[in-house]
């Protein structure tokens, strides 16, 4: 489960200025953030923030507002049931950080003890903590350990649910709202799930439209009703008098349960014309909301009501919400209904999405107000290309922003972007590292892995078991098997030096976790040690379609780790030693490649167990590798003292590569066993035949 660079962050294999540039603010601009997932998120956002930070006073403000003003959202969806949403779930989802979570409870309720929105609040932890105890598998695949969690953890949620406020007043319509969904999830009988629901409908009528997906939710085949009892329900809801705008909600309790229970109008008995009635009663109290212009328009369409469609999406024009249609933010499920909806007629409708879906501009609003979430999504909406032109420069651009905010994710693609991106013709490892160890240092376990891997391969930070070890120990989200392999190459006073930076590092990781509870960690207060990069391999030319006269070693830049030494005409391996280079060549038509070279076997008391190996590949014009030609052992040699030449030819096509990378070392021998390289040859042929002459006359020489 290791980080693949190439595939964390592929889109970044090209060059690009992280400094450079402005942001297109003109470009993306929207009017206003306005409601879905993204106003809502950063809403919840907020709202945690102030609880992490035992704000409870302004918690206290801000319910007692929200309900008083009854304040919505553009889509007429109260501001109320989100804030209790900032509720559900801790920033840090492991144990520790579940307890932490809910001990502030104690806390608000301390200095609060009559409160009725810590006590909503804290139903509204204690329910969801219950959901993360029994998994969310179908019930036939609940462990007995799931199920027990489950019951004792929604209990403490109806604890605190239960107590009533002596004054309507100063009740608080969501906390029915929790009673009623766990009468669903604690199985109460029909008689007292009716006489809550009558009780709750009557106290806050204009709660409504979550009541009542709540009773769908009850009556649901899948828990304590039929198709039937759904339905039925459905059609008196539907029938119950205007001014209570049952017809909204019966076309979002429609919209929210498609697919679910739902799936045809007319198989399913579901009047059109009531859902598209409740969709207009919606949109006339809430006109400027997207989000519910873009969920009438899917509903119309699998309605059938192609005029309706029609109408909708010419509304909706090349800026949709994709968030309505189908829950995927990808832009296939639009497309294909539109094309539907205008069958038969020549259109200029956009299909690129060049200056961004409804999605990418509220990502983009709620990004300019600094919220690194957002900022972070941004990024990689703008670095996939599907809702919003693509454009790499500006991606890294708001990673960056949200890195420097402490968003962790956005710390791992910088460090990615880095790894994969030249300066001065350089990769940046060095700075990918740095990134890399701030995102790890925040228990981020991709990161931990990748500072592993670059300190075990040796190719990008200088070489490093007992750092390999360390790193790669400290990633918690997987048993990393490199760690089994490393610890057998370390002595006992290795080992031990490492395990006591694991401990110490293990304990400022769990600080710094608890920290970012809180409040994001500045990245420039974590103290990152200096990495240092491996020095890059310089290409050096070699000679086409003939024998070199000259011997390459001669001219060849050498990556060198372990017992490898290179004196500038001999290149010497011991034991694990390891040596990388790579050569530039001119590229030919298809044919054949000959690499060849003299080595010599110092003769000592173990010189006949001597295993060299090779590995030799096509670099394309990327300098990346695109064709292997040979990995294995050089050999059978005899045991001489004298240089014993050995080739190998292997065909290719060479209209894909401009260089050749080679890696010698020694399989598993003891330090004094060594082998010297005095010649080598990398030659491009136009046939086989070609470089099977040349490598016979090399075989003489």
């Amino acid at each position: 489960m290791n980080v693949v660079r190439q595939y964390t962050l592929i889109l970044f294999v090209i060059m690009l200025c992280i400094a450079g540039g402005g942001h297109r603010a003109a470009a993306f601009e929207a009017a206003e953030l306005a409601d879905g997932p993204v106003a809502k998120g950063h809403f919840k956002r907020q709202v945690t923030a102030l609880f992490y930070q035992d704000n409870f006073s302004a918690l206290e403000e801000m319910a007692v507002k929200l309900r008083s003003e009854k304040a919505k959202f553009p889509d007429g969806t109260w501001q109320l049931y989100s804030f209790y949403d900032g509720f559900a779930h801790p920033r840090n989802r492991s144990d520790e950080g579940w307890q932490r979570f809910l001990s502030r409870f104690d806390s608000w309720l301390a200095r609060y003890p009559d409160s009725v929105t810590a006590r909503t609040a804290a139903a509204t932890a204690w329910m969801a903590y219950g959901w993360q105890g029994r998994g969310g598998d179908y019930a036939d695949k609940v462990t007995p350990e799931g199920w027990r969690l489950f019951r004792e953890r929604l209990q403490k949620a109806y604890d605190y649910a239960s107590i009533k406020p002596k004054k309507l007043a100063d009740d608080c319509p969501q906390r029915y709202d929790i009673l009623l969904s766990l009468g669903v999830y604690q199985g109460m009988d029909r008689f007292h799930f009716e006489s809550l629901f009558n009780e709750a409908t009557s106290s806050f009528p204009e709660y409504n439209l979550y009541y009542y997906q709540t009773k769908a939710g009850y009556l649901r085949p899948s828990w304590h009703g039929s198709m039937a009892e759904l339905q039925e329900f459905l059609s008196k809801t539907a029938s119950l008098p205007p001014e209570l705008g049952v017809k909204g909600i019966y076309a979002i309790i429609v919209a929210t349960y498609w697919g679910l229970e739902f799936t045809s109008f007319e198989k399913d008995r579901i009047p059109w014309q009531l859902v598209k009635q409740g969709f207009e009663d919606l949109r006339r109290k809430a006109p400027r909301s997207p989000i519910l212009l873009n969920m009438y328009c899917e509903v119309a369409c699998r309605a059938g009501d192609r005029e309706t469609a029609r109408a909708l999406f010419r509304e909706i024009g090349d800026r949709p919400y994709l968030e309505s249609w189908n829950y995927l933010l990808r832009p296939a499920e639009f497309l294909k209904w539109r094309d539907w909806a205008f069958a038969g007629e020549k259109t200029a409708w956009d299909t690129t999405f060049a200056n961004g879906t409804e999605d990418f501009r509220q990502q983009f609003l709620c990004a300019e107000k600094g919220d690194a979430e957002c900022q972070y999504q941004v990024g990689l909406m703008l670095e996939r290309g599907d809702v919003v032109k693509k454009d790499l420069n500006e991606s890294v651009i708001w990673f960056k922003k949200a890195a420097l905010q402490g968003h962790r994710y956005a710390q791992l693609l910088l460090a990615s972007y880095y790894f994969n991106t030249e300066k001065d013709g350089q990769r940046q490892y060095a700075e990918a590292a740095r990134w890399d160890y701030i995102a790890a240092m925040q228990g981020d376990s991709n990161a931990a892995s990748s500072l592993g891997r670059m300190y075990m391969s040796g190719n990008e930070l200088a070489p490093d078991l007992i750092k390999a070890y360390v790193w790669y120990s400290l990633v918690t989200q997987w048993k990393d098997p490199h760690v089994k392999e490393i610890a057998a190459k370390l002595t006992p006073e290795q080992l031990g030096e490492a395990e006591k930076e694991i401990s110490q590092l293990r304990a400022a990781i769990n600080a710094n976790m608890r920290a970012a509870e809180v409040r994001p960690i500045d990245p420039s207060t974590i103290k990152v040690p200096e990495f240092k990069q491996v020095p890059p391999v310089v290409f050096v030319a070699a000679p086409q379609l003939k024998l070199p006269t000259g011997n390459l070693l001669t001219g060849i830049t050498w990556a060198l780790s372990g017992g490898a030494s290179f004196d500038g005409t001999t290149l010497t391996i011991k034991g694990k030693g390891d040596a990388t280079a790579k050569m530039k060549v001119t590229p030919a038509t298809d044919g054949c490649v000959l690499i060849g070279m003299r080595l010599r076997l110092p003769p000592t008391e173990q010189n006949g167990k001597a295993a060299p190996f090779l590995m030799a590949s096509m670099m394309n014009g990327t300098f990346e590798e695109s064709q292997r030609i040979y990995m294995g052992l050089v050999g059978p040699l005899p045991v001489s003292a004298q240089p014993v030449p050995w080739y190998k030819v292997h065909k290719v096509e060479a209209n894909a590569f401009d260089g050749v990378k080679v890696r010698l070392g020694m399989v598993a021998q003891p330090e004094e066993q060594h082998t010297e390289f005095t010649d080598m040859r990398v030659m491009i042929f136009k046939t086989c035949e070609e470089a099977s002459k040349a490598a016979e006359g090399y075989q003489r020489q």
